[in-house]
């Protein structure tokens, strides 16, 4: 269950099993995203961006954990993706001053901090928030009925860069590796549950810190190959009429 604010007025809006069974290419802020830009341009790619990584890779669905004010206006204001934010952060203001619930195509997570590892992959109204995006990106991608996550750009290693520029100073990447770490141990308890409930996460991350608790690692080439092989060629010509089809039902009608 995910809301839509009209001003101060909340309306609740089930997104629940909307791409079900789908898989799904998680982007994240690391080097490696500007690797792979061109083949996650691909427009048959589904893919989620965290943060501010939706300002090098365009992506179906973007995720954010902060107020508005701390992401680029162009992704926010953006109509052709699917947004979410925390629902507290409905009056926060992109950098153009626009509050976020006027924004388009944003949807707002009811959420539970408290929510236990066990809880996470059933069928619950709220969203985990345990104070790091990566974890969130999961269990909303899991509600909206993807059941495979391809990691990209998610090394965990505050040392190296992010794939857009920033302004960061040494205190932020600090933080930021805290943060990592955590999400990385969060990870590694959730895996047993997320197994039980057929949802794969795989790290398309050379070198990534998610190896080391279990994820297994996978090819980004190979896994965007298979990605797009799974949708069918374009073909019209050998599409039905409808008169055809009319006909055909005619010649089964039998005369008493």
């Amino acid at each position: 269950m995910f809301m839509r604010y009209n001003g101060k007025v909340r309306t609740a809006t089930d997104l629940h099993d909307t791409f079900k069974g789908g898989s799904i290419f998680l982007c994240g802020g690391g080097p490696q995203t500007l690797l792979v830009t061109n083949l996650l341009s691909d427009p048959r790619v589904m893919k989620m961006a965290m943060n501010n990584t939706g300002t090098v890779v365009h992506p179906n669905l973007w995720i954010g954990a902060d107020g508005a004010e701390y992401y680029s206006a162009s992704i926010l204001h953006d109509p052709t993706i699917m947004k979410f934010l925390r629902w507290h952060r409905f009056t926060t203001k992109t950098q153009v001053g626009v509050e976020a619930w006027q924004l388009p195509n944003l949807y707002f997570m009811p959420e539970d901090p408290t929510m236990a590892f066990n809880n996470v992959f059933v069928p619950r109204h709220s969203t985990v928030f345990w104070k790091n995006v990566f974890v969130m990106a999961l269990h909303v991608l899991y509600k909206l009925g993807f059941r495979t996550v391809y990691c990209v750009g998610c090394g965990f290693d505050s040392k190296q860069p992010y794939c857009y520029q920033t302004a960061l100073q040494g205190k932020h990447f600090d933080y930021n590796q805290n943060s990592y770490n955590s999400a990385v141990r969060q990870v590694q308890n959730l895996l047993p549950f997320a197994k039980k409930a057929g949802f794969k996460i795989v790290s398309c991350t050379p070198d990534s810190k998610l190896h080391d608790v279990g994820v297994p690692y996978a090819n980004v080439e190979e896994m965007l190959h298979a990605h797009v092989l799974r949708i069918p060629p374009v073909d019209t010509a050998c599409v039905k009429h409808p008169l055809d089809v009319i006909e055909a039902d005619d010649k089964k009608i039998v005369e008493p």
